[in-house]
């Protein structure tokens, strides 16, 4: 999974608050890597799971995705670049978190979760020094399920736009099947063969190790003899649907210079604007709708694009032509701001059109 983001300062020196490179995480509460401790703290850190990474839109869920901790999900964490000054995250839900369970692919028709939680803010403790938020769950409140974790932009996040991510819960699970998260007796066996004791430590990332006490023996296999699941009842390889890339107008003023200062090409462009969706992400819809495409195609496309079919493919070699020529003189920002807001526009009537039979009018960058 993809769990990259980054920050523009726009026009007036505000820097649009996202969350953090590498900046969500799952961690293993009241385990014996934070010395068992219930509440919120610093000693949280040592008990990330460091071989999970989250569930991004437009992904299928992997090994990477879910955790096999006895408790199920109780903690995670999100990174904020920079919280805004005197920001204070709620324990409300629905106010600066939300947050819904479910085991199949549409996360809209989730149940939201009713369990509490909290949350504990940590200015600068984060990854590059980013402001670590932590939210703590009732032990045992999310398992065997999925958990949709959607950041609301509000002015407690500062973000520009909401940031959605998933987890996911299958207790016992050894991840012996890549096919499946399915709990039975093979995960007992496997669990059995790979024992370990005070002499030699379980670390964070043993995959059998699933109360978390750095030991591997016959409790491990208690808790998966006792969690197994069916082809009915097992944790679903999810996949989540696709979030189009959108541009917050708070940010457009910022664009044109995040597009002429980016080399990372233009996933990296809208990433650069504060985006909630991944880069990767960004990748497959451009992509999938427009072929591959670099910094310099950004006006490219969306002058090759103009009036034509939405359903008809694009004359690549229009947008070879258009690009080398921006190449090689002089970029105009404010005509590049204006088509960059436009091929997002284009984005999403393209996708609206192929998926709901729609054929809206373009005049793309005339």
């Amino acid at each position: 999974g993809n769990n990259n983001a980054a920050t523009v300062t726009i026009a007036d020196d505000d820097v649009v608050t996202v969350i953090s490179a590498g900046g969500r995480h799952i961690f293993y509460n009241q385990s014996s890597f934070d010395d068992l401790d219930p509440a919120a703290s610093p000693t949280d850190d040592f008990a990330i799971a460091t071989d999970k990474t989250p569930l991004l839109p437009g992904e299928t869920a992997t090994f990477a995705n879910y955790i096999s901790f006895q408790y199920g999900i109780n903690g995670i964490m999100i990174d904020f670049d920079k919280l805004p000054e005197g920001a204070s995250l709620s324990n409300t839900a629905g106010v600066d978190f939300d947050f819904a369970t479910g085991n199949d692919n549409d996360p809209s028709s989730w149940s939201p979760l009713l369990a509490t939680f909290s949350v504990d803010v940590r200015l600068g403790d984060g990854v590059g020094g980013s402001d670590r938020a932590t939210i703590i769950f009732p032990n045992g409140a999310i398992s065997g399920e999925w958990l949709q974790v959607t950041v609301q932009a509000t002015p407690n996040t500062g973000l520009s736009a909401d940031d959605v991510h998933y987890w996911g819960s299958a207790v016992g699970e050894s991840g012996d099947n890549p096919a499946n998260a399915r709990v039975n007796a093979t995960d007992e066996i496997v669990t059995r063969n790979n024992t370990h004791t005070f002499l030699n430590p379980a670390l964070i990332d043993d995959p059998v190790d699933f109360n978390r006490d750095q030991r591997v023996n016959a409790t491990d296999q208690i808790i998966a003899r006792n969690n197994q699941t069916n082809f009915l009842t097992d944790l679903n390889p999810i996949t989540v649907p696709l979030t189009l890339p959108q541009i917050d107008g708070a940010v457009s003023a910022g664009i044109s210079q995040a597009i002429i200062s980016s080399s990372g090409g233009i996933s990296q462009i809208l990433a650069n604007v504060g985006e909630s969706t991944s880069a990767a992400t960004i990748d497959s819809v451009l992509e999938e709708l427009y072929g591959p495409v670099d910094r310099w195609e950004v006006e490219a496309i969306a002058e090759s694009t103009a009036n034509v079919d939405l359903t008809s493919p694009v004359d690549f070699d229009a947008v070879d032509e258009i690009a080398n020529s921006r190449r090689g003189g002089q970029v105009n920002a404010s005509i590049v701001d204006q088509c960059l807001t436009e091929i997002e526009d284009n984005l999403i009537r393209r996708h609206d059109f192929l998926f709901d039979s729609e054929d809206p009018d373009s005049d793309l960058c005339d």
